[in-house]
């Protein structure tokens, strides 16, 4: 539990870190710099967007683009990086042979008899308006600072009266929930080096402030690289993807039940062959689950050491054979064909339990269609000498799949998807917890996706006993300035 003076302290000086990035708009623009290689998972670095990429290839505001600038530039881009310009371009062997002067630079060429108005290329263009996300970044030599800011709100106008929050369902009666509010910065100390601080300011029923993410990753070459800290262990594809990242309000049920999401530890991790092969092995603190299933693993970041937990050990292998994906589930930039596989397995010496966590999944997007499937499974077995705790006296096994479709109808702005998921909390007992969901829901964005809105409805079936009336319907809103890029590598 953090004290009354940490929970002040840590806001304050998110907002101190906040004001420093945002006193770099009224200065010079910053430029882009470059990233490590990423493993296209919830930490992956932040790419160029397109209105960026337009802005660095775009003539400077008050300078002239002369025609045999044009001429040399539109040749070949990769030719040389500061074209020549056509003051230092030399005379053609016919304009020396025939004593023709060289025209000036601010000559505009004559009219010819016949031919069509003519267009003084001189003028200079208007630079293309910059993107907002570029001011955000405050840079100074290798040091580059970008705010994180994520702040969502849902509201619940229809509730089934037999909804349990000990049943993994989201609220118990209609109103207001505030889903996330979070405050933090990411950033780099150089190409290779990149660090991330972020606190959630309220979870949890007694609203506590707890650290989110507290990392820092080397990556010296793509291939190899380490990041410790606070950090999500590489499970499910779901789980390693930001949860507002997701097309639907949330991560599907049975990956927050079943997949630990944040701890303590050390990862390494690289790829290979642009990203034909990629891999995450780490160490951590062992894992304690919550007192109830669908409540999931704790958030334990180890402010006291690892005293009673013992140790967990994960390793995650990924694949994109046929072209890259995007940071987000859904393809809202309509890119060409990307494919994911990836498989996981967690082994958890716990203080009461021995805990295994297997994964699997495939993750497609094409022309704004999207799909992803995936499976999880875990088998927990008591300790004989517990140092914690534990109402588990035998041996559980728990099932989850998750399927889920979507198509962005406007690149970047709207966009629907349907999921389906079963979880079969104990697979040694048959009964009411068996259970499947339905999820359909559209989301809409505005101003470079800054900001969304949401609207799911959610169906859940038991396959024993009686049906219950746990159906809902979410509106969420949020603010959603990350510095992971949405489009595609």
């Amino acid at each position: 539990m953090i004290s009354h003076r940490t929970r002040i302290a840590i806001p304050l000086t998110l907002c101190f870190c906040l004001g420093v990035s945002l006193h770099g708009w009224a200065e010079e623009p910053p430029k882009e710099a470059d990233s490590p290689p990423s493993e296209g998972n919830s930490e992956a670095p932040a790419t160029a967007t397109a209105d960026e990429a337009a802005e660095a290839t775009a003539p400077k505001e008050g300078t002239e683009t002369k025609p045999a600038e044009k001429a040399v530039s539109g040749a070949s881009s990769d030719e040389s990086d500061t074209p020549m310009r056509a003051a230092e371009t030399p005379a053609t062997e016919a304009q020396a042979a025939s004593n023709v002067p060289t025209p000036a630079a601010n000559e505009v060429p004559a009219k010819s008899p016949g031919t069509s108005k003519s267009v003084d290329k001189n003028v200079p263009k208007a630079a293309p308006a910059k993107s907002w996300r570029s001011w955000l970044k405050w840079e100074r030599g290798p040091l580059r600072i970008t705010p994180v800011a994520l702040l969502t709100v849902q509201a619940f106008p229809f509730v089934g009266e037999q909804s349990y929050l000990a049943a993994g369902d989201d609220v118990e009666s209609a109103g207001l929930r505030l889903h996330h509010a979070r405050l933090g910065v990411d950033g780099a100390i150089s190409k290779k080096l990149r660090y991330r601080f972020s606190a959630d300011l309220a979870t949890g029923n007694d609203n506590d402030t707890r650290i989110h993410a507290a990392w820092a990753a080397y990556q010296p070459i793509a291939a190899a690289g380490l990041k410790i800290g606070g950090q999500t262990l590489p499970t499910s594809r779901s789980a390693v993807i930001p949860s507002v990242y997701h097309a639907l309000v949330d991560r599907p049920l049975a990956v927050r039940a079943m997949a630990p999401l944040k701890q303590l530890g050390l990862t390494a991790q690289g790829q290979l062959a642009n990203h034909a092969f990629g891999y995450q092995v780490g160490i951590f603190n062992g894992l304690r689950r919550s007192g109830r299933f669908y409540e999931g693993y704790e958030h334990r970041y180890g402010a006291l050491g690892n005293r009673f937990d013992g140790l967990a050990y994960a390793i995650r292998l990924t694949s994109e054979p046929v072209g890259r994906l995007a940071s987000t589930v859904a393809d809202e930039t309509h890119g060409p064909l990307g494919l994911g596989l990836g498989g996981g397995y967690v082994l958890s010496r716990g203080g009461a339990l021995t805990t295994h966590i297997a994964s699997g999944d495939v993750h497609l997007q094409k022309s704004g269609f999207h799909a992803l499937a995936e499976v999880l499974w875990s088998l927990a077995t008591p300790d004989e000498l517990p140092t914690i705790p534990s109402d588990e006296v035998d041996d559980t096994s728990s099932l989850g799949l998750s399927v889920e479709a979507g198509y962005s109808i406007l690149p970047r702005r709207l966009g629907v998807a349907l999921r389906f998921e079963f979880i079969d909390p104990n697979q040694r007992i048959e009964d009411e917890s068996d259970n499947w969901r339905l999820q359909a829901g559209v989301s809409y964005h505005l101003i470079e996706q800054l900001l969304e809105a949401k609207l799911n409805y959610a169906h859940r079936e038991e396959f024993l006993g009686e049906a219950q009336a746990n159906d809902m319907v979410v509106l969420q809103l949020g603010f959603l300035l990350h510095p992971t890029s949405r489009a595609r590598p």
